[in-house]
């Protein structure tokens, strides 16, 4: 592709650029789980030391969202964005070299390395991506780090069988290098920074073909910066991205048990069935933004707080129908996430306001998140069932439902707003 500073790189590639950043972010989290039994004995693991190669990342999400933003804006997306890909390719062939000491640093350097990942996207959508395509490339980036999921979900214990659980975790690094080759191919090196898809916009131009959530056309002028800690919207977005993050790490971690208990599954087939709940994410992420063209942001959001509802309140009253819940939770999973950083890249007016929404956001989430397992697993063990666990994840969709439509009518206000040229919230 080349480059000129007059003319702006395509969406398509645009798009392309950020499905290849996204395939690697959540993937190699994942593939531990299959193989977590193997690894634990092989080094000699407690339960509880095992658990924590599970939730280690969660916690660089927390720990490590406000560095992650520093560095993006120190040394901007493309070079952040590069980092990403080699320190997650570097830090999966460590934690495949079998000993504890490697398998932990290897586990955290691949939060970590995720982590400026997950500042990096948001980052490019709200820079490259006009506003009336934000909440389809985001859909795209949630559906491909799904099928990452997915995919190291069912292939990493055929692995294991085949070749060793090193092995198979090495294996994936090969996935990592492989998009980076592709997202580098049009790349020319300038000032020895790699910018394959910046488009032409300099700051302080006004975001392209800004469009209010419910359809209204708006043309936005850059205001002033602002204090994303003096932002309502950036606390109700920390709060709902919280509940969603919650309970998705919940019903990851314990769906495979609960299946197992309550509808007298083995083992391989419970972990076959919950693995449906990451495969209907795919599809939410690419069906959320056909919603959200017809029914705006809060409408879209108020969908996806109902469809988490139903699934946390099914499995209590009808855990037969199973299948059901997790279609249901998987597009909610997937959408909910599309929801929130939509609404980021909305409401934020430039590249560092969003870099720093988001680590504020992914901070106070991640922190939230991390208790998901240890919290459902100690609620199920002094009950001694799922009723109440249960009722608590129908609680926490509640909340997603009640802050993220909160939420979006803020993002919807302050377009409008700046639309008609009134001061800042």
């Amino acid at each position: 592709m080349k480059h000129s500073s007059h003319a702006a790189a395509p969406l398509g590639l645009v798009t392309f650029g950020i499905v290849m950043i996204a395939l690697p972010l959540r993937g190699p989290i994942v593939a531990i789980t299959p193989v977590l039994d193997q690894v634990a004995a092989d080094l000699g693991l407690g339960a509880g030391a095992a658990g924590l190669l599970g939730t280690l990342p969660v916690l660089a999400f927390a720990v490590a969202s406000p560095l992650a933003a520093l560095t993006t804006r120190r040394i901007g997306p493309e070079a952040a964005t590069l980092l990403t890909f080699v320190g997650i390719f570097v830090s999966q062939l460590v934690r495949a070299i079998p000993t504890t000491a490697t398998m932990f640093a290897g586990t955290v350097a691949l939060g970590l390395s995720i982590t400026l990942g997950n500042i990096v996207v948001p980052v490019v959508i709200q820079r490259d991506v006009p506003m009336n395509r934000v909440g389809a490339v985001t859909g795209m980036y949630t559906a491909t780090m799904n099928t990452g999921s997915l995919l190291t979900a069912l292939v990493t214990a055929p692995l294991a069988a085949a070749l060793g659980w090193p092995l198979a975790l090495a294996s994936w690094s090969l996935l990592t290098a492989g998009c980076l080759a592709v997202w580098a191919l049009p790349a020319r090196r300038r000032a020895g920074t790699i910018s394959p898809w910046r488009t032409a916009r300099q700051a302080p131009e006004p975001h392209p073909a800004v469009v209010d959530p419910d359809g209204a056309s708006v043309g936005v002028a850059r205001p002033a910066p602002r204090r994303v800690t003096r932002l309502q919207v950036t606390w109700l977005l920390a709060t709902a991205f919280s509940a969603q993050a919650f309970t998705y790490y919940a019903y990851t971690t314990w769906l495979p048990s609960y299946l197992v208990e309550t509808a007298g599954l083995a083992a391989t087939g419970a972990g076959a069935l919950a693995s449906s709940f990451q495969a209907w994410g795919v599809l939410g992420g690419l069906l959320v933004p056909v919603l959200f063209r017809w029914i705006g942001l809060s409408g879209t959001a108020a969908v996806l707080g109902g469809l988490w509802l139903v699934m946390s309140i099914g499995l209590i009253l009808a855990p037969g129908l199973i299948a059901l819940w997790l279609f249901l939770g998987g597009l909610a999973q997937a959408g909910g996430f599309v929801v929130v950083f939509s609404a980021v890249a909305m409401a934020a007016r430039d590249s560092r306001e969003t870099a720093s929404m988001s680590a504020l956001i992914q901070t106070f989430a991640y922190v939230v998140a991390a208790s998901a397992g240890p919290v459902v697993g100690a609620l199920r063990e002094a009950t001694g069932g799922w009723a109440v666990p249960l009722t608590a994840l129908v609680a926490v969709t509640a909340l997603f439902t009640a802050t993220s439509l909160a939420a979006a009518l803020r993002v919807r206000a302050d377009l409008r707003r700046r639309m008609v040229g009134s001061p800042d919230a």
